[in-house]
Parts: structure tokens; sequence; C-alpha cells
């Protein structure tokens, strides 16, 4: 398989791709699927995003908001496990972890993330939310248990609704999925 070959010497960190998702890098389907769509399935994401289109971009080495010499920093709700030791959400463990979404406009500071805390083969998808709590942090929040459950919110998302229907795609912060 040709994803096969491509993804083959690009692990960051020891962290694969999901199969599905270094398909799609490979066929040209992983795409952006419009700012509504990402604002109904994620709306505490309230500014605009960018899919990383490649596996050098989910892969490049340094992407936290940290400075490369902390070992936490709370503002950003960010840590490196190696040094801190396990924490759950709302933190992001950057060794643990693959930005697949960043934000478009410089400064935002929003990104969705692959976390493989939950699973190596589907890790959970989670993204960043502003809060004005104590002058301002970043918590991460889980926005699919799995990367296969996000894509299908996604192709839900992306499907025009049937004549006659009014219902509307499923959120991703849904009640099952509390913040």
């Amino acid at each position: 398989m040709i994803f096969r070959r491509i993804l083959a010497p690009f692990v960051k960190r020891h962290l694969q791709l999901p199969a599905l998702l270094g398909e799609m890098l490979a066929d040209g389907s992983w795409k952006h699927p419009g700012d509504e769509v990402i604002s109904r399935l994620i709306p505490f994401i309230r500014e605009p995003l960018q899919f990383r289109s490649s596996v050098e971009q989910i892969t490049t080495p340094q992407d936290c908001l940290m400075g490369p010499d902390e070992a936490e920093n709370a503002t950003f709700h960010e840590y490196r496990g190696s040094q801190v030791g396990p924490r759950d959400l709302p933190w992001l463990d950057v060794e643990q972890s693959l930005l697949i979404a960043i934000n478009r406009i410089p400064g935002d500071d929003l990104a969705i993330a692959l976390d493989y805390r939950s699973s190596v083969e589907d890790p959970r998808v989670i993204a960043s939310e502003w809060v004005d709590t104590d002058g301002g942090c970043c918590l991460w929040r889980e926005v699919a248990p799995t990367f296969a459950a996000f894509l299908a919110q996604l192709a839900t998302a992306t499907q025009p609704l049937l004549p006659g229907s009014a219902a509307a795609p499923p959120r991703l912060d849904s009640p099952a999925n509390p913040p």
C-alpha cells in the first residue's frame, strides 16, 4: 500500500498516524470541511482553523505553545509526560499528541489534536478552548473518543439533510461528551 511506504519514515515521538488519516493524506481526501461545520461540531472553537494537509505538517517536532525548556505550562495546559508524569484532560501531553488542525490566524493559539494517551491505534480527538479564568487559559477537551468517531461525525455533518428532515448533525460536545 502506498501510504505505508510514505508514512514509514514519518513517526513523531514514536507515534504512528491512524491508518485512516494516513490513507486520507495519501489520497488527498483529508480536507477542511468548512468553518460552519467545525463551528457546529465543536462550538467552543470560535476562530477559524486550517487542517494540516501532509504527514510532514502533522509530525513537525515542535508543536507546543510552551517553551522548549518548560516541563509544564499552566496557561496552555501543556506538559511533558516524561518529566511531569501522567495527567489527563484538560492537560495536553505534548509528547503523546499530534496536531491535525491549527489556528488559521496567527496568535489565536487553537488546535485539534490526536491524543495518544487513550489509544495508540485509534487516539481520541481533543481540541483547545480558551476560557476567561484567572486571566485566561487554554483547556483541552475531548471532541471524539477516537479518530474514527471524529471522521464519522465529520461525514454526518457534511452530508446534506434529507428532504423534510430538520435534524441537525450531532455535536462533538454533546451531553454524552460534556466539557
